[in-house]
């Protein structure tokens, strides 16, 4: 039987915390995302240069790539990034594929969703991510449902397609894969949980709307253009909430990501960085 939980945020059960601003990089005209690798460096996908740039951990700018365009390494609107130990992976939005680099910026590879030839075809890759086991799932915001290939680029199934009831997405805008590759998805304001084989599992419903979701190890990550929420699994009640954010002005939350004590901000045009005091 499905359970359908609502989510009160309740203050009581909130831990009070305070940001505290550090320093801040970047010159970005309208970033779309960002992710983190295992050396610390820093990726971002500007939307409107049509870049990913790379920086190391201290803000310095090490490598640049891109422009408009449909050859490799070129893009048209890259909406969303995510690294694994070897390559980056982007969601070339316009383009209607997902392209592959190495950490230096190198075009490794790319999954096409226009290719006659594929067994598969997809249109505007809004997310992508990959799960601890390598597999590579992708968001088709063209036809509401999630693809998933494996290590060898194979195409394996698709998830959340019209006929799957109270499961169908209609209106997704992102999604996260937990530690157990389980799939939560972001359609409207409710999320909708799969297991890594597309077995449906639960879903419950949001009491705001978020623009993006990830994992922060065991607990789920909520981002809008001004609130930052985690929330914690087991119970689906936040357990952290910050809607104040020193020197953010009058830019939006684009994407962000907690490293230690440490929350990195990605806003339109720069990231910044915070000391997290609890």
């Amino acid at each position: 039987m499905k359970i359908l939980f609502a989510i009160f945020f309740l203050p009581a059960i909130l831990i009070s915390q305070t940001l505290q601003f550090v320093n801040d990089f970047g010159n970005f005209e309208n970033a779309s995302s960002f992710d983190i690798d295992l050396s610390n460096n820093i990726f971002v996908a500007d939307a409107k240069l049509n870049t990913i740039s790379k920086f190391d951990s201290t803000g310095k700018l090490l490598n640049s790539i891109g422009g408009f365009g449909w050859d490799q390494s070129t893009f048209d609107e890259p909406i969303d990034i995510v690294t694994n130990t070897l390559s980056l992976y982007v969601a070339d939005k316009n383009n209607n594929r997902i392209q592959r680099f190495d950490k230096d910026l190198n075009f490794l590879s790319e999954y096409s969703g226009t290719d006659s030839q594929s067994e598969v075809q997809f249109g505007y890759p809004i997310c992508v991510e990959i799960s601890n086991i390598g597999d590579l799932f992708i968001l088709d915001s063209d036809n509401n449902k999630i693809l998933k290939f494996n290590l060898n680029g194979e195409f394996l199934q698709e998830i959340g397609g019209n006929d799957a009831g109270n499961f169908a997405i209609n209106n997704p805008k992102s999604f996260a894969i937990d530690n157990s590759n389980n799939l939560f998805v972001l359609d409207e304001q409710t999320i909708k949980v799969f297991d890594q084989y597309g077995n449906d599992l639960f879903y419950f419903k949001l009491d705001f709307f978020a623009d993006k979701i990830k994992f922060d190890f065991d607990n789920l990550v909520l981002i809008n253009k001004n609130k930052f929420s985690i929330l914690n699994i087991s119970d689906r009640k936040i357990i952290f909430d910050f809607t104040s954010f020193p020197h953010l002005d009058e830019e939006n939350i684009i994407d962000a990501k907690i490293i230690g004590n440490y929350l990195l901000l990605l806003s339109q045009h720069r990231i910044i960085k915070y000391f997290i005091i609890k």
